[in-house]
């Protein structure tokens, strides 16, 4: 197949980074960082729009490559062909590294990578991180193990670039105690890969949470602060400084067998703990509980010692104990409540819509699978939004706006182990050796949109009970059988996460969503679908997944779909200009909003095929990616159609012409990127990865022509970020360049506060 769009923006990005390796890393935003050990960014885990960097048999030269669109998890059928071409270079300390562009790909997502020289691969591509600079307000992140930390500054690299700003894992007390009571600080060097991922860790600004693991009797000295367990603390804390800032001890101490404290024991042991790290470094904070439930002795000890902790870690809260009896044990708490072992696991199964593994989503009296789905992102979601005051009472989440409701403040899920690969971990090895060996779950990718969309948003209410007749007279009790989700509030913005709570799609449902203005529907990988409006009503497809809808300002109505089969449209607008003799590339979407056809089977999966209707000589169409290489200047007509098996089998046709000029004339480059909101919210980073493609293959610039104080962008990739201090009404403009010819984008950002939940 020809190859699409040529290679353009981030050609420069990767050169820079194949030159700085061995030197400095770039960070998010291209800028330079402090030195580090060479290392390449994971070949699994890559930006949207730069080069992936990955180590090659061969000296130098090119090498060809493709790159095919995964459809579905656990499945090898993919949806659209990108084919390219890379360069190789010669790094120190690496070897021969392919830089290999992936400025032809127009969504987010996982990928097949495969080419000359390099084992196929699964490959995440996602937005590049921004610059956060308070971690807690990053809250997502998840519990990991210490042999993957031992695998060095790679994995660090990894974590960061999935999302990842809090890792938390287990540290045993044993090995406290050995460094304790060795001699000199030399002692609390864990090993080299665990020096080099945490010295990545600190420049990517992760945060490690270090878990020190089993019971008090094997503390060394439990007692005496200048005993071995104690010394061991302070020899860490030194060694690694303001990189290690969060510890906690114990797991289930109040009877899970994980851990064994008495309650006096544990009170004591954390006491000792503060005074001991913070007499090296004042800003350690301490995580204090771990527990299973609120109900248990440990936790009224906990309010006599509360200047020693900073956190109340649980485990578990949803199905668990709630947010409210955490509180009502412990009268005025105003620290933060962690769920930092929450289920809804990476581990497992073909993504959102397999029944594998339970996320305690009861929908009805059965405790069987069949009343569960999976779901990462379901459980994060709930966990942030757990409970809603009825009345005097705090209760589990329901439609209740007026009183914004009870959760925790940040959720860290299992897992990422290194060791457990087969079971559980961002590489999953389920299809055979020879064809994609290391595949990448799409559980990692929608974990990534997860937490692009809750950071700086705050969790409001459940949405309303649409399986019951009076949907807002609802019960609060009354089960959410075919259609689930939350309202989370972000500035002037209202964010709906929506899905159903089986793999089955005899359950999917269609609802309508009133609104005042556009809005976009992103799958859980950060796709984007602008919704069709008619008359201030949206229909939305209800699918295991979550989906998630962005741009409303004001809280919408929901009922069900009133009947009838609805048409496809698209969504995307096709590209109408090219150049003779260049790469040509248009990737379409369409949308239904009605249920798949069970007949169809029952996973939930989008049931839309693409075909070329008419086209000129040599244009293919493999999925839903157009390709072609203009043979000559001219007006070509095309129609290409989206037939849909949602409902009843309908149609679309979307007509257009594209305008060749020869290849001698220059074009202006064409943006195709919006921003996933156009709303802020003070204090908080407003971020944006502006993408755009030049007809001639020439490299381009950014530059932000207009915006407010402190919002900047990469020149190299335009990748935009701003953080807003005041509420209010921001014009921006943004272009790209190719040094003759420029484009601009116009945008206008709304930044406003949000009500505090608690």
């Amino acid at each position: 197949m020809t190859t699409t769009r040529s290679t353009r923006r981030r050609a420069s990005a990767g050169a820079c980074l194949l030159g700085a390796l061995g030197a400095v890393v770039l960070a998010a935003t291209g800028q330079p960082a402090e030195p580090q050990p060479a290392v390449l960014p994971s070949g699994d885990v890559g930006y949207l729009g730069e080069p992936i960097l990955v180590p090659v048999a061969g000296g130098s030269g090119s090498v060809r490559y493709s790159l095919d669109w995964v459809v579905g998890d656990g499945e090898t059928t993919t949806g659209a062909r990108y084919e390219g071409e890379g360069t190789v270079r010669q790094v120190a300390g690496v070897g021969p590294v392919a830089s290999l562009p992936t400025s032809a790909l127009p969504r987010k997502g996982v990928y097949v990578l495969s080419g000359e020289g390099f084992r196929a691969r699964r490959v995440l591509l996602v937005d590049p991180v921004p610059d956060v600079a308070d971690p807690t307000t990053w809250r997502v992140g998840l519990i990991t193990s210490r042999d993957a930390l031992d695998r060095g500054a790679e994995m660090a690299e990894e974590f960061y670039r999935v999302g990842m700003r809090w890792f938390h894992f287990d540290f045993p007390i044993t090995e406290v105690n050995r460094i304790g009571e060795a001699a000199g600080d030399d002692a609390a060097a864990v090993s080299a890969g665990f020096d080099e991922f945490m010295r990545r860790a600190a420049a990517r600004g992760l945060m490690p949470i270090f878990k020190l693991m089993n019971h008090y009797e094997e503390i060394a000295e439990p007692g005496d602060l200048d005993g071995p367990f104690y010394e061991g603390l302070r020899r860490l804390q030194r060694r690694y400084g303001a990189a290690v800032r969060y510890w906690v001890i114990g797991n289930e101490v109040e009877g899970g067998g994980y851990s064994r404290f008495t309650p006096e024991e544990y009170e004591r042991v954390i006491h000792n703990m503060a005074r001991a790290l913070r007499s090296v470094d004042p800003g350690v904070k301490l995580l204090a509980g771990e527990f299973y439930a609120a109900e248990n002795q440990h936790l009224p000890r906990l309010m006599g010692s509360r200047d020693d902790w900073d956190v109340l870690s649980v485990h578990k809260v949803v199905g668990n104990s709630m947010v409210s009896e955490y509180l009502d044990k412990l009268r005025g708490l105003d620290r933060p409540i962690w769920d930092t072992e929450a289920n809804g696991t990476i581990f497992g199964g073909p993504s959102e819509w397999s029944n594998y593994m339970h996320s305690d989503f009861p929908i009805g009296p059965d405790d069987g699978d069949e009343v569960y789905h999976s779901g990462i992102q379901k459980h994060m979601l709930r966990s942030l939004c757990l409970e809603a005051r009825d009345e005097r009472r705090w209760k589990p989440a329901f439609y209740n706006p007026a009183t914004p409701c009870l959760g925790v403040d940040l959720v860290i899920s299992m897992h990422y182990n290194a060791s457990w690969e087969n079971q559980w971990a961002l590489r999953r090895h389920w299809i055979n050796s020879t064809e994609n060996p290391s595949e990448l779950n799409h559980k990692v990718g929608g974990f990534r949109t997860l937490a692009d969309f809750v950071y700086g948003a705050s969790g409001l209410t459940r949405i309303p009970n649409t399986d019951v007749p009076d949907p807002y007279r609802a019960p609060s009790d009354a089960p959410y059988e075919r259609a689930d989700g939350y309202i989370y509030q972000y500035g002037p913005e209202y964010v709906v996460a929506l899905w159903q709570n089986t793999g089955r799609n005899a359950m999917d449902r269609e609802l309508v969503l009133t609104t005042d203005r556009d809005v976009v529907l992103f799958d859980s990988l950060g796709t984007p679908y602008p919704l069709r409006a008619e008359n201030g009503r949206v229909k939305i497809w209800v699918r295991p997944d979550v989906v998630y809808v962005r741009g409303l300002s004001e809280i919408p109505r929901f009922t069900l779909d009133d009947g009838g089969e609805d048409a496809p449209y698209f969504v995307t607008e096709p590209v109408v200009n090219a150049v003779a003799s260049r790469p040509y590339s248009y990737t379409m979407r369409a949308y239904d909003s009605d249920v798949p056809n069970p007949s169809d089977g029952e996973d939930s999966l989008p049931r839309i095929d693409y075909t070329l209707v008419a086209g000129p000589d040599g244009m293919a169409l493999t999925g839903d990616a157009l390709a072609w290489v203009p043979p000559a200047a001219g007006h070509y007509p095309v129609t290409v159609r989206a037939t849909s098996r949602h409902g009843a089998t309908a149609v679309v046709d979307q007509a257009f012409t594209i305008d060749v000029v020869s290849a001698a004339d220059n074009l202006a480059p064409a943006i195709r990127s919006t921003p996933a909101t156009r709303f802020a919210r003070p204090g908080f980073v407003w971020w944006y990865n502006l993408n755009a493609h030049d007809p001639n293959g020439d490299p381009l610039t950014y530059r932000l022509v207009a915006g407010p104080e402190g919002m900047r962008i990469d020149a190299a990739t335009g990748f935009v970020q701003w953080t807003p201090t005041a509420a209010g009404s921001v014009e921006v403009v943004l272009e790209a360049s190719d040094g003759r010819e420029r484009v601009e984008q116009r945008l206008t950002l709304t930044a406003g506060p949000v009500e505090a939940v608690r």
